[in-house]
Parts: structure tokens; C-alpha cells; sequence
């Protein structure tokens, strides 16, 4: 059994590398080509974290994965990370343990970073485009860098409950403005929400019509970031539907229909046809299959 550091890994992993990784993941998951089980949560209410254990595989492939993903924000409160975890890569064929990821929480962040870039990459009006961002956490920290991997990023417009936290990310993002009023996000062409928010952040107005949204909060029971006026309103997107259904921004549409919501995967593999003037929502809960996809990649740049 190999266990694999962090810093072997962001050697081995570049940002093309992941995105293509993710992009695989996703489209082979929306052509049922992947076993993906239900993600399992724990809440540690006193210190405001959480865990979730998800697990992936390809069908045909010789590996399968399970991850382990921790959130505990007041960390940052004593200069820990918020973030942490590993993944375990075992093969499908005699359950033998290969490898022991210890990522430390960074293969979850750039893989939901990468699907976020994917996301608002696929569904958002062409051309270059100014960027909304609600929150000062990891994912706010990537959503600039990962978008502008695919696309040209003018001006950033970042929001956080705390102000001086956005003023101090704000600062190291090139292009990024830190904003109090958050319906100056109606001046944005993407949004990405990436709070761990229990009621929506804004109204429906907030947003410009014709905008699009990654939502990346709502990752378990309890959190939302969107009012139910704008996801009505939206064409909604969802990397699973199921999961969504359970547990991401439109598990509060009681009224929603399978077939309302496209997946992302197959956004990835035809295209998209904005309807002009109308908002659209990818709303992401994150795969299993997508951590191992990296998972792969990466022991395959590790020549394992």
C-alpha cells in the first residue's frame, strides 16, 4: 500500500489535468457509467462541522474510492484549516488496500472547484465575464482561478458575512472587489455561492435575468443559499438528481419533476441553449466518482 502526501499531489496534478478528470467523471456518471452509493454525514453541532464519507467507481475500472471530507469553519478562527480528509483507492477485483491519498482536504476542494469552473463555464452567456462571488472560504478562494481556466474573468465582485475577511481575499484575487450590498451581484454574468448558509443569502432581484449560478453550499441536509423564487424561475442543473433531490438547493421544490432539472454531465458532452434572458442554476452536491476520477489521475501522473 502506497500512502501518497499532499505535496506529491499538487506536484502531480495540474489544473488541466483535474478538469479533465472532473469532466470524464461527470459525463460518465450522467451515461449511468459509474456506481455512486449515497454520501453518508455527520454534524458536530458544538464546533459548527461536519463530515461526509463518499465513495465512487467507474464500471469497468480495476479501482474504487472512498473519501472522507471534514468542514470545521471556526478552525480558521485559530489559524487551522478549515478543511481536511484523505481518500482511499482499493481495487475492485480483491478489495486490497493500494493507496492512501492524504490529501488533507485538497483533492475535495480543486475537484469541486474544477466541476464549479466546468459548471459555470457550460451553462454561462459567452464571451468573457464578471464574476459574483458569495462567501471567503476555500471554494470562494478557487472559483476566480478555476474559471479563468476556461474562460476570460474581467472583474471579480466578492461577498462575505464578515467584511474584512472579503477585504482580505478580495486582496489576493487579481481583479476582485470586496462588496458589502450583495445586490451589487446583479452586476455579475456568474455567480458562485459557496457558503455553509442554512437560509438564502439574497432575493431573487439580485440577480441580473439572463445570469448563471453555481450553487456549491448545499452539500447536506439543512443548507441553503437560494431563495425558491429564483429556482423556480431558473433552468436548473444538477451533477445528480437524486442527490440533489435529497439534499442540494432544489430538495426544498416539492413541485419539481425530473425531468425540469438537466445533468450536468450531459450539459458537459452537448452543449447548452441558453434561452435569452432567463437565469440558470447548477446546483452541485458533489460526486463521489468525481474524487475517483482525481484519484486515478493522480496515481496514474504517480506512475502507480
Amino acid at each position: 500500500m502506497r500512502i501518497v502526501g499532499p505535496d506529491e499531489l499538487r506536484a502531480a496534478l495540474s489544473p488541466r489535468l483535474v478538469l479533465d478528470a472532473v469532466r470524464g467523471a461527470l459525463i460518465a456518471h450522467a451515461e449511468g457509467r459509474t456506481t455512486v452509493p449515497p454520501p453518508m454525514h455527520l454534524v458536530f453541532p458544538d464546533v459548527d462541522g461536519d463530515a461526509h464519507v463518499k465513495a465512487g467507481m467507474l464500471l469497468g475500472e480495476a479501482t474504487f474510492t472512498i473519501k472522507l471530507a471534514t468542514g470545521f469553519p471556526h478552525n480558521a478562527d485559530h489559524g487551522r484549516p478549515t478543511g481536511g480528509g484523505a481518500l482511499l483507492v482499493a481495487s475492485a477485483r480483491t478489495g486490497d488496500v493500494l493507496a492512501v491519498l492524504d490529501d488533507q482536504g485538497w483533492l475535495t476542494a480543486v475537484r469541486t472547484a474544477a466541476a464549479a469552473a466546468l459548471a459555470s463555464d457550460g451553462l454561462a452567456p459567452a464571451g468573457p465575464v464578471s464574476l459574483g462571488i458569495a462567501g471567503t472560504g476555500t471554494q470562494a478562494a478557487l472559483a476566480a482561478q478555476w474559471l479563468r481556466e476556461l474562460r476570460p474573468v474581467e472583474h471579480v465582485l466578492l461577498w462575505g458575512r464578515r467584511p474584512e475577511h472579503a477585504v482580505a481575499l478580495a486582496a489576493t484575487i487579481d481583479g476582485a472587489e470586496p462588496i458589502e450590498d450583495l445586490a451589487r451581484l446583479r452586476e455579475a454574468d456568474v455567480i458562485v455561492t459557496a457558503t455553509a448558509s442554512r437560509q438564502a443569502l439574497f432575493p431573487a432581484d439580485a440577480v441580473r435575468p439572463g445570469a448563471h449560478i453555481t450553487a456549491l453550499g448545499a452539500d447536506m441536509p439543512g443548507k441553503q443559499e437560494l431563495p425558491i423564487t429564483l429556482l423556480r424561475s431558473a433552468t436548473l442543473v444538477a451533477d445528480d438528481l437524486d442527490q440533489a433531490q435529497d439534499h442540494g438547493e432544489i430538495a426544498r421544490l416539492d413541485e419539481i419533476l425530473r425531468r425540469d432539472v438537466l445533468l450536468l454531465g450531459d450539459v458537459l458532452r452537448d452543449g447548452h441553449q441558453r434561452t435569452p434572458g432567463r437565469t440558470t442554476v447548477a446546483d452541485l452536491t458533489g460526486l463521489g466518482i468525481q474524487d475517483a476520477a482525481v484519484a486515478e489521475a493522480a496515481l496514474a501522473a504517480l506512475s502507480f
